[in-house]
C-alpha cells in the first residue's frame, strides 16, 4: 500500500476514532488523497478528519475550501434524499405497502462518533426500498405508477420519485449458493417485520424532521456483509461500504450476548464466516473499531489482502484501471466471474462456483420476461 493510500486510511480513523496515526506527520498530497477520497465516496469523512488535524498540518488554503464546498453539497444532497424517502415510502406505504430503507440514509443515521455527528457527511447514493409483497404484487404496482422493464432478480427501477433514484426491492438481496441463499432468504424473512415497523426520524431542510421506516442493525449485519462480499466479486466495493460496516458494527454492540451468537451463527450458516473475519481485522486494524465491537475474530492476512482490493477497486470499481478498460468488452463478464473472482477463492469457494451458473439462468430469465 503506497503512503498515499496509507494517509487516506488514517484520515478516515481519525474522523471514526480521534485517533491521528503518525503517517499524517510525513509529506501529504493532498490532490492524490482527495482524488482517491472521491473515488472511494469518502469525501466528506475525510474531511472530518482533516477537522481534526493541527492548523499546520492542514491542506493549503484553496484545496481546503473546495473540500469545504464539496462537504456542504454532500450535506444538501443528505438532506434532499432523506426527503424523497419519505415521498417514496409514503407511495407504496399508501396503499397498504409496508417498506423499509435499506443502507443509505438508515446507514447514515449511525454516523455518530464520540464526539461528532458524521452523518449529513456521508457521501449519499440511491434509495434502497424494500417493499413487503413479493415481486408479482411489487411489480404490478411499480407498471401501474411508472412502467418500467428495467428489472433484475432484486430490484426494479421506480422513476415515480422526482429528483432521486429509487430501486424497489422485491426481496433485499441474495447469494448464490441456493443452500446458502435459503438461509439468507429465512433471516431476512424473520427479521421482516421489525425492520417494517422501524420508525425513525430524518433531517430534512430548515432543521426540521420527517419520520419513515428503515432496516434494523440485527438486519444490517448480515444483508451488508452479503452486499460487501457479492459486490466485491461483481463490481468492486469502496471504502463508504466499509465505513457503514464500522457503524452497523459499532451499534450493533449495544446488543445483548445471547443476540450477537445469535447473529454469528447466521454468519457461519451462510458461508461468511472467512470473509467477515477479514472485514473484522479491517473494521479494527485499519479503521480503529475496539475488538470488543468485533462479532468474528479478525484475520489479518485475509484482512490486508481485501484492504489493498477495496483501494484498489474504489466504490463500485471506480479506481480500478483495468477493470474499466474491460468494460463493456467483449469478454469482459467471462474474465470477471471465472478469472478475476479467482483472487477471492480464500473466502467461499462455492460462491465462485455457483456464480456463472447463476448470471446465466438470470440472464436467461431477464430475456424470456423482456427485462433490461
Amino acid at each position: 500500500m503506497s503512503l498515499t493510500e496509507r494517509q487516506l486510511i488514517a484520515l478516515l480513523r481519525l474522523a471514526l476514532t480521534g485517533e491521528q496515526g503518525a503517517v499524517l506527520s510525513e509529506h501529504i498530497d493532498w490532490e492524490a488523497i482527495r482524488e482517491m477520497a472521491e473515488q472511494q465516496s469518502v469525501l466528506g469523512i475525510t474531511f472530518a478528519g482533516i477537522e481534526r488535524l493541527p492548523r499546520q498540518m492542514m491542506p493549503a488554503m484553496p484545496i481546503l475550501m473546495d473540500w469545504v464546498g464539496q462537504a456542504e453539497k454532500i450535506k444538501t444532497q443528505n438532506l434532499h434524499l432523506n426527503k424523497k424517502c419519505k415521498q417514496a415510502t409514503s407511495i407504496f406505504r399508501k396503499e397498504g405497502f409496508r417498506t423499509s430503507i435499506m443502507k443509505g440514509q438508515g446507514n447514515a443515521l449511525l454516523y455518530h462518533t464520540q464526539d461528532a455527528n458524521l452523518s449529513m457527511l456521508r457521501s449519499s447514493g440511491d434509495i434502497d426500498l424494500w417493499v413487503e409483497g413479493g415481486m408479482e404484487k411489487v411489480n404490478a404496482f411499480v407498471q401501474e405508477i411508472s412502467p418500467t422493464n428495467e428489472i433484475n432478480e432484486l430490484e426494479i427501477q421506480f422513476h415515480g420519485v422526482k429528483g432521486a433514484t429509487v430501486e424497489v426491492h422485491f426481496r433485499p438481496f441474495y447469494l448464490r449458493n441456493p443452500w446458502h441463499n435459503a438461509r439468507l432468504q429465512k433471516f431476512f424473512e424473520e427479521e421482516a417485520d421489525s425492520c417494517y415497523e422501524n420508525k425513525v426520524d430524518l433531517e430534512i431542510e430548515g432543521g426540521k424532521t420527517i419520520s419513515t421506516y428503515v432496516t434494523t442493525t440485527r438486519f444490517n449485519v448480515i444483508h451488508q456483509l452479503a452486499h460487501i462480499y457479492i459486490h466485491l466479486l461483481t463490481e468492486g466495493i469502496g471504502m463508504r461500504q466499509l465505513i457503514d460496516y464500522f457503524f452497523v458494527l459499532k451499534d450493533f454492540a449495544k446488543e445483548p450476548e445471547e443476540t450477537r451468537i445469535a447473529i454469528r451463527n447466521v454468519i457461519e450458516r451462510i458461508g461468511l464466516t472467512r470473509f467477515a473475519a477479514a472485514l473484522s481485522w479491517i473494521m479494527s486494524g485499519a479503521l480503529g473499531l475496539p475488538e470488543e465491537m468485533l462479532l468474528i475474530e479478525p484475520h489479518a492476512k485475509d484482512g490486508r489482502f481485501l484492504l489493498d482490493e477495496v483501494i484498489n477497486s474504489g466504490n463500485f470499481g471506480r479506481a480500478n484501471g483495468k477493470q474499466k478498460e474491460k468494460k463493456g468488452k467483449k469478454g469482459y463478464t467471462l474474465w470477471m466471474i471465472l478469472f478475476r473472482n479467482l483472487r477471492y477463492w480464500r473466502f467461499d469457494h462455492t460462491e465462485w462456483l455457483w456464480g456463472p451458473l447463476w448470471r446465466i439462468y438470470h440472464r436467461a430469465w431477464r430475456l424470456v420476461k423482456g427485462y433490461r
